[in-house]
């Protein structure tokens, strides 16, 4: 694909895979209303209750931030945003733009790598071992 189309390949499917996510945590919510951020305490309600009233704009970029961050793990978050009324339109967004340069960084990565592998390009003995 190369480092274009693959990173905007894998870019779409991080954010659609987020929406998946999200929806199926929303149908595990409706069977099971008890199932909410309330249970990991005040403060997540708290925080629940924010982002839901907020601007589309302004929850897309704490998706993105949160998408950014190294500490919180991609699939969990994912199922976590689904007990929020975050609009779709926000995680799908936040979700494509926090993922945009780390994924660009790995597609770039790996298009050197199969360059590599072809012999288009020379690598060292030494990184090569890396």
């Amino acid at each position: 694909f190369g480092v274009w189309k693959g990173t905007l390949v894998v870019t779409l499917a991080c954010a659609t895979s987020a929406l998946v996510s999200r929806s199926l945590a929303q149908a595990a919510q409706r069977r099971w209303p008890s199932i909410n951020l309330g249970m990991f305490g005040k403060r997540m309600a708290a925080l629940e209750a924010r982002l839901g009233k907020a601007h589309v704009g302004t929850a897309t970029a704490a998706v993105a931030l949160l998408r950014l961050s190294p500490v919180f793990p991609f699939v969990p978050t994912n199922y976590l945003l689904g007990l929020t009324s975050i609009d779709p339109r926000a995680v799908f967004a936040g979700t494509f733009l926090g993922c945009l340069l780390p994924q660009a960084a790995l597609v770039s990565a790996g298009v050197v790598g199969a360059s590599a592998l072809g012999g288009s390009i020379s690598v060292p003995p030494k990184l090569a071992a890396m």
